[in-house]
């Protein structure tokens, strides 16, 4: 009988260490984590192995990331090792860590070194989301219809930092909550970062909707789009209340129209003769118009035979006569 001895052949042993990323994110945000590879066993790791990223949420480990190894590490060597992911949008809100476990799939036989794959960072991470808020909305409290106004707003940021870009929307309500019955009067884009604590003020001049008459709120709605992922955004909104007086109109009439009862020629020739009073409120905001002559058949077609320009306005009350206004042809 021959003994035979067997000895283990060496095997490597991989390990983390110096882990590090950064101490504030946004779920959704891009982040990198750094840490050092070491193969402390006596044989080389053969690639490929995946590294697995995590955030420790004292209640467990939520996988946020990973990076492929494809290059062999020699026994005794290290690596810093660099990885880049997105935070998942839909991650809590809390103070976490971050883990690195190397060979998580157990790629690299490592024999009895599996146990001390894994390492956490020595700080810790805050994973919150941004909170803009509308602090404050100035404005009118009076305004006629049709009149420009300055809408001015402040937004600040209650929450984590805001990235990216965002869009505040400014609105005419009549009840001071942002729906589909409301006129949408401005929109100004903003860009991020808004720091933890920080606001910016902004401004705009809108025009009130001609027709607009009674108690209204104007009304601005920041990240109006939902373009940044913010906590519970029912503080995005704020409003001023603004009384808006009907501004002074024209109502305009025709009268005392007159015309020959019977025109003979090929083409044919026609005074027309109208009076036009305004029996409105006021001039109006437009000074000129455009009166035309249409020519009505009892049961045929109707057409226009002329048009006659008035420049000025015309005032509450008074009227105008367009006097031997002659159209033709009329055929």
């Amino acid at each position: 009988m021959t003994l035979i001895h067997v000895s283990l052949s060496p095997v490597a042993d991989l390990q983390v260490s110096d882990v590090s990323g950064p101490t504030a994110v946004v779920p959704g945000e891009s982040v990198t984590v750094t840490y050092t590879s070491t193969n402390a066993g006596q044989a080389a790791a053969h690639a490929p192995w995946r590294d697995d990223i995590y955030l420790d949420t004292g209640t467990g480990l939520q996988f946020v990331g990973s990076l492929n190894v494809t290059q062999d590490l020699a026994a005794g060597v290290s690596a810093g090792r660099s990885a880049t992911f997105s935070v998942p949008s839909g991650m809590s809100e809390g103070n976490f860590r971050w883990v690195v476990k190397t060979d998580a799939g157990n790629a690299v036989y490592e024999r009895a070194n599996e146990n001390n794959n894994q390492a956490s960072a020595a700080g810790t991470v805050v994973v919150a989301r941004p909170d803009l808020v509308i602090s404050e909305v100035s404005g009118p409290s009076t305004a006629n219809s049709a009149e420009t106004i300055h809408v001015q707003w402040r937004v600040t940021n209650e929450g984590n930092r805001a990235s990216g870009s965002w869009v505040d929307r400014v609105y005419l309500s009549s009840d001071g909550t942002a729906d589909g019955n409301d006129l949408l009067l401005a929109s100004l884009s903003r860009n991020g970062p808004l720091n933890p604590g920080e606001f910016y003020d902004a401004a705009v001049d809108v025009s009130l909707p001609i027709d607009a008459d009674g108690a209204y709120k104007v009304l601005v709605v920041t990240n109006a789009t939902n373009s940044i992922s913010e906590r519970p955004n029912s503080n995005n909104q704020g409003s001023v209340d603004t009384q808006v007086a009907i501004s002074p109109y024209a109502d305009l009439a025709v009268s005392n129209v007159t015309a020959p009862a019977l025109a003979i020629d090929d083409p044919a020739s026609v005074d027309v003769a109208w009076t036009v009073k305004n029996q409105g409120t006021g001039a109006g905001r437009t000074a000129q118009w455009t009166d035309r002559v249409m020519l009505v058949g009892d049961s045929g077609p109707s057409f226009m035979i002329g048009e006659f320009v008035h420049d000025g306005a015309l005032q509450k009350t008074k009227a105008t006569r367009a006097a031997n206004a002659s159209f033709s042809p009329l055929r």
